[in-house]
Formats: structure tokens, sequence, C-alpha cells
């Protein structure tokens, strides 16, 4: 239902809605309205990739981590492809970055998003980038290289 009605929203606008949501705490009343809520944003951002540019998605992922809510699978591993094909500035590429980082290790679905071997991609889009420009400015990038990197194991003695 709520799917038909997004379908009047530009993908920025949905995008933009999402970070609202985000960024003011709105506290929506149930974790199965937050999830359709994601769930309808990103099918109409997907909808529209061509018209889509990587600041609307970084900003729709971001706001679904803050949210603790996750698309499906498919739709996250739709959401990285296109990343990889567009241009990002160093702060949308940290932001959509530390989104997924926050999804894979703690958020709802992070199961799924495992099993769809989304961490390559994801250093597909980071590093490729930060190769490029100075990425000094995004301290979300440490935090994701931190937050994902395996724990080290004590050196015997």
């Amino acid at each position: 239902m709520m799917r038909d009605e997004t379908a009047v929203f530009k993908p920025q606008e949905v995008a933009n809605l999402m970070w609202a949501y985000a960024r003011l705490e709105v506290e929506l009343s149930s974790p199965e309205l937050a999830a359709e809520l994601a769930q309808a944003a990103t099918t109409r951002v997907l909808s529209s990739l061509a018209d889509t540019n990587g600041q609307h998605v970084a900003n729709l992922l971001w706001a679904c981590a803050k949210l603790e809510v996750a698309p499906e699978a498919a739709d996250v591993h739709r959401l990285l492809h296109h990343l990889k094909n567009v241009q990002l500035e160093p702060q949308n590429t940290a932001n959509a970055v530390y989104a997924l980082a926050k999804l894979l290790n703690n958020g709802p679905a992070k199961d799924a998003l495992r099993s769809q071997a989304l961490f390559p991609q994801l250093l597909e889009v980071c590093f490729p980038i930060s190769a490029h420009r100075d990425v000094s400015p995004c301290p979300r990038i440490d935090w994701t290289e931190i937050a994902l990197a395996p724990p080290r194991r004590a050196s015997p003695s």
C-alpha cells in the first residue's frame, strides 16, 4: 500500500524524506511501519535509478541505518551496484559506507545482508574514490574500517 503512495514522489524527494525522518529522530509507531517505509522508499529510488544520483542513494542508506531498518538484501545489492557507477563526493561516499557498515554489523537484517557478500562491493565503492580524492574530512570511513575489521586475536606468548 505504501509503495503505491511513494510513486508520486521523485527519488530525491523520497530519499530526502527518509533522511529528514532519521535526522529529526522521528519515532515511527512500529518497527513494521519503519520497515515498510524503508522498503517503499528503496523501491521508489530503485524504480528510477537513471534519475537517482549518488547523494540520493547515500542519504537513503544513511537514513535506513539511523532508523535501524534495512531494505531487502537484494535491493541493497542493487543500490551498491548503482553507487559503483556514479560519481560520489567524499562525504556521500563516507555516509554510504558508514550506513552499510552499520547495517552489516548490527542492523535488523544483518544476516540477510551478509549472505549477499556485500563487503567486497562496499570496498569497491569506497576505495576507488578515496584513492583519487582527499577523504580526510570524512571520519566515517575510518570508523567503517574499524567497525568492519575482523577482531584481532591475541598473539600467543
